[in-house]
């Protein structure tokens, strides 16, 4: 009994205290390996901020405080705002990033963008058709817009969101038309090379034997409708695809005949129900709407309704066929009560409804003599607006109105971010749409910021964004990109193309749209690149990194795993076909896609640390932090609020910003780690050991330094025998002035007791060089100052749109002195104040410089 009540003791005292597996007091041993650095050649162009579309007079770009708030203690050292003017801009250099990547929210939105608001349409009677922006303007472009396709086939976007696919719209006058740019008149090719697709997602099995399709002008004289119960859907190779037993049409007409498909059966002669459906379009009629003028309306597929349902046959032996139609009628009234398409077949001996669960029973499925009737059960919800049945399209043709303008979609204007980024002295990453704009509007784009002298020779472009996340197939994104960076490269030689700003290069078997693997993306996308002679014109590749899709899951687990990932993410996106020496730049990351708390929270600051530096240390040439700009509390998760910013605008006093945790991680990054001047530098790995060979660990570290030690490089390395291969050759003082600083992550919410730096020179394999490592090591020693940001700095309390700061104090500064030491043949750089070694605070930023 008092061995049972011991136990019982210890067990509820341990959950009275909250113990977890995050509890206990840590010591930790990492090591800096100064035998294998990573060469920066400029710092200062690595980390930067990204500058975004938003809705129209938003809090974000064109806000303008009178002051940026620190705090609300008066006497607090506000030494780390510097340059702070009375503008939201100077608040944002404040941070320290410097480089801006331009981002282009029209090209998520299946939207055209008019960057310049003058410029042509193709129809200038109508002021209708293709746009082209001009590629000059006497008054400064502060903002413009995008403009909704009025052709256009997503049910959804990666915008707002707000839209509608004209497919299934209920409105017989609406129509989707496909891209004539991806046409054999722009192509070159046959359109086979090139199909068109819409696919059908009725988010459930249904049965499905028929369909009605509404063709325009110009229609699909070949093309086949297929079925899939689940895959690789928009970017496999057909393998999911099967067509219905009926589903093969080579000599259209046109129109909008009833199609019997037939049921697809299994081997045992099952009829099953399935969730997707597919019209792959492989030949076009060319034949465009009366009165169409422009070659264009002539190119691609036009298509307006689609019905797809179940077809039933009813049988009166008497051979009453009124008497037929009636009792068909009044049966299926009964199985399907109350669901009544919004859309109308027009048939007159066609009753068009939607069903969304017919039994088998309903049907017969052998083919009768004496068949007088058919009855069609339309299972597409048809309604202008997102509860319709969803759809996706392969293109989308960029014909538009000047009453298309979207509102909610405004891009900061080209004059006013070159005005804001160039005082900067850096360059930006402009964006330039190809997915749903003409080549020439590309083209003007480019022109024009050549004549503001806003381009330099070797400046980067970023053709096109998140194709993989519109589903776009990889061939279509390649003829897209080769029509316009051959126009670019013909004018405009000395300029570096580039894309896609992929949604991500996160690999998760069970996503099969967004964290699908892009290696044969990639390998399909630089074939036909190949094949256009336009794969020289594609000099780096993009990719967006928000790695947490669930923002109600604890952070710190989520935190802990995640440098594995991008590690494991960055190294297999090279088996794709990219070169080795191509580029990678990280055009936007933050911590979700979606808003929520942990992004006003430190975990956000974490992990920004984490990204930043492991990139650089992976061999990434920039990341943008996305979040740049000013913003308010969203609820996009669940009952979470937060957003990806780093300035928060208070919507009931928007004259006062308030710095959050990633505002003062970029100055840790950008001041304090990193030299102020900018300039070449070393990044070495820091190794953290752990108890076992794949755990990963609760703290990582980053050592970068401008004169410890210049190895012979990785590719030397490499060619080294096995017996030689970690001999340091050419060690020297970098520069005069020398900058070494030691930055660490603790992702555990827990302390580090204790801290032990050891240093790997090598110089334990080569006696004859000890004496020198020991010489240029010393330099370590000397006094370090030490920045601290943790959750003695900063607090948040939640409270849904209304949530703020608890403790909001910049990062803490004290001295530490450090000294080298050997033990054992080991070179240990170890840090003490007071007599006492350093340690880490739970859930912390700790940077050592000197």
């Amino acid at each position: 009994m008092t061995l049972l009540f011991c136990i019982l003791t210890l067990f509820f005292a341990n959950v009275l205290r909250g113990v977890d597996e995050y509890s206990s007091l840590q010591d930790i041993k990492i090591t800096i390996d100064l035998v294998h650095p990573r060469k920066i050649t400029d710092f200062s162009q690595t980390m930067g901020g990204c500058l975004d579309g938003h809705e129209k007079n938003s809090v974000a770009f064109d806000h303008t405080p009178e002051c940026l708030r620190v705090g609300s203690d008066k006497k607090r050292d506000v030494s780390w705002i510097h340059s702070v003017k009375n503008s939201a801009i100077s608040a944002m250099r404040s941070s320290g990033l410097k480089p801006v990547a331009y981002r282009l929210r029209t090209e998520l939105g299946v939207e055209s963008w008019h960057w310049n608001p003058s410029g042509s349409w193709s129809d200038p009677l109508h002021h209708q058709g293709y746009w082209t922006s001009c590629a000059q303007s006497k008054i400064p472009i502060t903002r413009s817009y995008g403009y909704r396709l009025p052709r256009r086939g997503n049910t959804l976007d990666e915008a707002n969101n707000d839209s509608y696919s004209r497919l299934d719209d209920g409105n017989e006058n609406t129509f989707w038309k496909s891209n004539p740019y991806l046409t054999s008149h722009y192509t070159g090719e046959l359109d086979s090379r090139h199909p068109q697709w819409v696919i059908i997602d009725f988010g459930k099995s249904v049965f499905i034997n028929a369909a009605r399709l509404h063709w325009k002008h110009p229609y699909a004289k070949k093309y086949r409708i297929q079925y899939s119960r689940g895959g690789d859907l928009y970017f496999g190779h057909g393998g999911a695809w099967h067509d219905f037993p009926n589903g093969k049409c080579l000599n259209s007409c046109g129109g909008s005949p009833i199609l019997d498909l037939g049921m697809p059966h299994n081997f045992g002669g099952q009829a099953f129900p399935v969730q997707y459906v597919r019209i792959l379009m492989t030949e076009s009629s060319y034949t465009a709407m009366p009165g169409s003028h422009d070659p264009r309306d002539y190119m691609g597929y036009a298509l307006g309704e689609i019905e797809l349902g179940y077809l039933t046959r009813i049988f009166h032996a008497d051979g009453d066929e009124e008497v037929a139609k009636a009792d068909g009628v009044r049966q299926a009234s009964i199985l399907t009560s109350n669901s009544m398409s919004i859309y109308r077949s027009s048939h007159n001996i066609i009753l068009t409804k939607h069903l969304s669960a017919l039994p088998i029973s309903a049907v017969d499925h052998d083919e009768i003599s004496g068949l007088r009737s058919h009855t069609f059960y339309d299972q597409i919800i048809h309604c202008p607006n997102q509860k319709q049945t969803l759809l996706y399209v392969s293109s989308t043709d960029p014909w538009h109105r000047a009453c298309d303008q979207d509102e909610r979609t405004q891009q900061p204007g080209i004059d006013r971010v070159a005005q804001f980024a160039l005082s900067n002295h850096q360059p930006i990453l402009w964006s330039v749409p190809i997915l749903y704009d003409t080549p020439a509007n590309a083209l003007a784009e480019v022109e024009f910021l050549k004549k503001r002298g806003y381009l330099s020779p070797g400046q980067r472009l970023e053709l096109g964004e998140e194709p993989d996340g519109q589903r776009v197939d990889p061939k279509d994104v390649a003829e897209l990109y080769a029509q316009v960076s051959k126009k670019i490269h013909h004018f405009f030689p000395d300029l570096s193309l580039g894309g896609l700003s992929f949604v991500t290069i996160d690999v998760n078997p069970g996503d099969l749209i967004y964290r699908v693997d892009k290696r044969p993306w990639l390998k399909r996308f630089f074939k036909q690149l190949r094949q256009k002679g336009e794969k020289k014109n594609f000099q780096f590749l993009s990719f967006e990194w928000y790695p947490f899709d669930d923002l109600l899951l604890p952070a710190v687990p989520l935190l802990i795993k995640q440098p594995r990932r991008l590690e494991q993410a960055y190294k297999g996106i090279y088996h794709g076909g990219i070169p080795r020496t191509m580029p990678l730049i990280m055009s936007e990351y933050g911590y979700s896609v979606f808003s929520g708390e942990p992004e006003v929270t430190l975990s956000a600051a974490l992990l920004q640390a984490d990204i930043a530096a492991q990139f650089l240390l992976l061999g990434g040439t920039t990341s943008y932090l996305y979040g740049y700009e000013p913003n308010t509390l969203e609820c996009g998760y669940g009952n979470s609020w937060g957003n990806l910013m780093m300035l928060h605008a208070d919507k009931r006093n928007q004259d006062h910003l308030e710095p959050l945790p990633t505002y003062y991680s970029s100055q840790l990054l950008t001041q304090h780690w990193g030299p102020t001047s900018g300039g070449v530098c070393d990044l070495y790995p820091v190794n953290i050991r752990t108890k076992t060979k794949d755990q990963d660990a609760n703290v990582t570290g980053y050592f970068l330094s401008t004169g410890v030690f210049h190895a012979s490089g990785t590719k030397e390395i490499a060619k080294a025998s096995r017996h030689n291969q970690y001999e340091i050759s050419g060690l020297a003082p970098a520069q005069e002035e020398e900058h070494h600083a030691l930055l660490l992550v603790n992702k555990h919410p827990s302390y580090v007791s204790s801290l032990t730096c050891a240093l790997n020179t090598a110089s334990c394999f080569f006696p004859h060089k000890r004496a020198e490592t020991k010489k240029l090591t010393k330099k370590l020693s000397g006094l370090w100052r030490c920045y601290c940001y943790s959750p003695s700095q900063y607090e948040w309390h939640a409270q849904g749109a209304k949530g703020y700061a608890l403790r909001n104090e910049p990062p803490s500064k004290s001295s530490y002195l450090a000294e080298i030491k050997y033990r054992s043949g080991t070179t240990f750089l170890e840090f003490q104040k007071n007599h006492q070694p350093i340690s880490l605070p739970p859930s912390s930023i700790t940077l050592l410089c000197k």
